[in-house]
C-alpha cells in the first residue's frame, strides 16, 4: 500500500510565554491522499493555520513543535535539514497565505517573484519563464497580466494580490497545496473560478489540496473529507457527505447550525424609514491614467485627463500645474 501524500501524526505545538508554555495544537493527526481535497474547518484562533505552518516548519520565534511526526510521501519532514526544507517549500508543497500583502515581497514586482519560483523549482529562464509567468497570472484570474506582472504588491488591490499569491503557490507545480482562506478577498464569481481551477488541478495532477476555511459552503462543494478543529484539537473527522448529513460532535453541530442560509437573508425585517439625506453622490467617476508606449504617455478616455472630476466641476487641472 502506497503511503499517503501527507501524514500528520500526534502533532503538538507549544507557544512560549515568558517562563510558561501554552499548547496551541494538541495531538493532531490526519492524512491527505493524492488527488484529495481535505478541509480543516473551525473558528478563528482554533489552530488551523498554526497546524499548516508547523508542517512547513515556519512557526514564529516563540513557537516550537513539542512532539509528533509529519511525512510527505513517506519522507519525514521534521528530520530534514533547513536547506532540504527550502526545496520542499514552494516546490513539493505550495501555500496560499491568508494575508498576501505580508507574504509578498514589497520590493519585487509580481512578475519577478513569480519568475524566481519558476527558475528555482522548474529551471525556467528567459522567454520560457516569461511565458509561464503570464500564463500563471492569467490562470489565477489576474486581469491584464502583461501590465500587472510589472506591478509591485502595494500597487494592486487586495483581490489582485490574492490572485498573485495563488499564482505563486501553483508555480512550482506542488504535490500538495495548502490553501489558507484562499478566496477571502475575491468576489463570488472569481471565487468559483479559482476553486474550480484548484479542484481541476487536483484531479489532473494528482495534487493534494489542504483547504483551511470557515466557509462551509465551499467545504460542501469541493472537499472530500472534513476535519473540525476546536481549541487546538480535531474533534471530528468524516467524509464530506457524512459530515453534512449528520455532524456528530456538539461543536460541529454548532458550526453547522451557524452557517448562513438564504431564508435568513430573505426574512430580514423591513428597513426603517430614512431621515434627511446626509450625503448624495451622483455621476461620480474616478479614473486611473495608464501609461503606455515608449514615451509613457497617459492613456485615458475621460476628457478630464484622468483626475476623475466630471466636466464643469472644480478640480485640479493636470495641464496647469494647479
Amino acid at each position: 500500500m502506497n503511503p499517503p501524500l501527507l501524514d500528520v501524526s500526534g502533532l503538538t505545538v507549544l507557544f512560549d510565554q515568558g517562563q510558561a508554555s501554552r499548547a496551541v495544537v494538541e495531538d493532531v493527526s490526519f492524512r491527505i491522499d493524492p488527488g484529495e481535497t481535505f478541509a480543516l474547518v473551525g473558528e478563528s484562533g482554533s489552530g488551523k493555520s498554526i497546524t499548516a505552518l508547523s508542517v512547513l516548519r515556519l512557526l514564529p520565534g516563540n513557537g516550537r513543535i513539542s512532539r509528533g511526526r509529519v511525512a510527505l510521501s513517506g519522507t519525514p519532514l521534521f528530520e530534514l535539514t533547513e536547506q532540504a526544507m527550502t526545496r520542499i517549500r514552494g516546490g513539493r508543497i505550495g501555500i496560499i497565505f491568508q494575508d498576501p500583502l505580508s507574504a509578498l515581497n514589497p520590493v519585487m514586482t509580481i512578475g519577478d517573484q513569480l519568475g524566481e519560483v519558476l527558475t528555482r523549482h522548474q529551471g525556467l529562464r528567459g522567454k520560457a519563464r516569461q511565458t509561464r509567468v503570464l500564463l500563471g497570472l492569467d490562470q489565477a484570474g489576474l486581469p491584464d497580466p502583461e501590465r500587472h506582472c510589472r506591478s509591485f504588491p502595494h500597487q494592486l488591490s487586495g483581490g489582485m494580490r490574492q490572485r498573485a499569491m495563488i499564482a505563486l503557490a501553483l508555480a512550482g507545480e506542488p504535490a500538495l497545496l495548502i490553501a489558507d482562506e484562499p478566496t477571502t478577498a475575491l468576489d463570488v464569481t472569481l471565487q468559483a473560478r479559482i476553486l474550480s481551477l484548484l479542484n481541476r488541478l487536483c484531479r489532473e495532477r494528482g495534487m493534494g489540496l489542504w483547504l483551511i476555511t470557515h466557509d462551509l459552503g465551499i467545504v460542501a462543494r469541493y472537499a472530500d473529507r472534513v476535519a473540525v478543529m476546536q481549541q487546538g484539537r480535531i474533534v471530528e473527522m468524516a467524509r464530506s457527505g457524512d459530515f453534512f448529513r449528520a455532524p456528530v460532535h456538539p461543536y460541529s453541530q454548532a458550526l453547522y447550525a451557524a452557517r448562513p442560509r438564504m431564508t435568513s437573508c430573505l426574512n430580514r425585517p423591513q428597513a426603517v424609514t430614512p431621515g434627511p439625506v446626509l450625503l448624495d453622490v451622483a455621476d461620480f467617476r474616478v479614473h486611473y491614467p495608464v501609461q503606455q508606449g515608449w514615451l509613457k504617455k497617459n492613456r485615458c478616455p475621460h476628457p478630464c485627463g484622468g483626475w476623475g472630476f466630471p466636466s464643469g466641476m472644480p478640480g485640479r487641472n493636470p495641464g496647469s500645474g494647479r
